[in-house]
């Protein structure tokens, strides 16, 4: 028997014995689904209130000791948020709140210290370019029903041009914080459709933006590294194609930007290669 097969009878045995294949450099996969939500409503170009719990079970709120921002839940350890808001700050200020849904009664929440910050190697504090963070938790998650990962979009994904959702924890005046969700549904442009309304130099290639362009912000300062989301059909799951990035207050005519998830996929995947992956 050749090497070649001998070595593929291992990997193969490995991976059954174990389940994990990250070893050989393959995602850990897991009996686990991404991207699922409860049943909800929405209507475009305005916020609303999530219509229940755990709509969006991956959203997470971040706090660094003197802002909260949001987050999104990948896998069993890993959370993806935006590098502006945690680049700098020690791993022992930071917390992660996960499968909260009514933020002023605590319900269904779990708080989680840090382990580990991996912000994106070619982050650029000046213009935001490559604006994207790994934050990994102490202890791994057990997925439920108030607490799973969104799906990660597939190679050769297009967002813009199309509506997506996003859902946070900000109100939609003053920078201030509901108790219960928010979720938007926005059209999205590409980076060469966003410099009207907007800071030319935080328009770098991995970006895109939310129109209406020139209009009031839809979103706010607090919606930092909330995630921006898209699915084929309700029938679908949600995949992160998105992090909101772009900070402003609510009522800023600025164009929100937001960096686009697939132009990392390599980095994430690296990164979180040997956590539980579902599918």
């Amino acid at each position: 028997m050749s090497t070649r097969v001998s070595l593929f009878y291992f990997s193969l045995a490995y991976v059954l014995c174990f389940g994990d294949a990250s070893f050989f450099g393959i995602p850990k996969l897991c009996l686990c689904r991404c991207g699922l939500v409860q049943t909800e409503r929405q209507g475009i170009l305005f916020r609303k209130t999530a219509d229940v719990p755990s709509q969006f079970p991956w959203v997470v709120t971040i706090n660094t000791g003197n802002r909260v921002v949001q987050g999104s839940l990948l896998t069993d350890q890993h959370i993806i948020t935006a590098a502006e808001p945690v680049y700098g700050v020690p791993i022992t200020n930071l917390t992660v709140n996960l499968g909260v849904y009514d933020r002023c009664r605590g319900y269904s929440a779990l708080n989680s210290d840090v382990s580990e910050v991996t912000i994106n190697p070619s982050y650029a504090p000046a213009n935001l370019n490559n604006n994207l963070a790994l934050i990994k938790l102490r202890y791994p998650v057990t997925f439920s029903d108030s607490i799973s990962p969104v799906c990660l979009p597939y190679y050769g994904l297009q967002e813009y041009d199309q509506v997506c959702w996003t859902a946070s924890w900000a109100l939609s005046s003053a920078n201030a914080s509901t108790c219960i969700p928010r979720v938007a549904t926005v059209p999205t442009l590409p980076a060469a459709g966003c410099y009207h309304g907007t800071n030319d130099d935080t328009v770098t290639q991995d970006k895109a933006c939310f129109v209406p362009l020139g209009a009031g912000s839809i979103l706010c300062n607090i919606d930092i590294g909330a995630p921006v989301l898209w699915r084929f059909s309700s029938s679908f799951p949600y995949r992160l194609v998105g992090v909101i990035s772009s900070s402003t207050t609510c009522e800023d005519t600025k164009t929100p930007l937001y960096t686009r998830v697939i132009d990392h996929i390599t980095w994430i995947r690296d990164v979180i290669q040997s956590d539980c992956n579902c599918i």
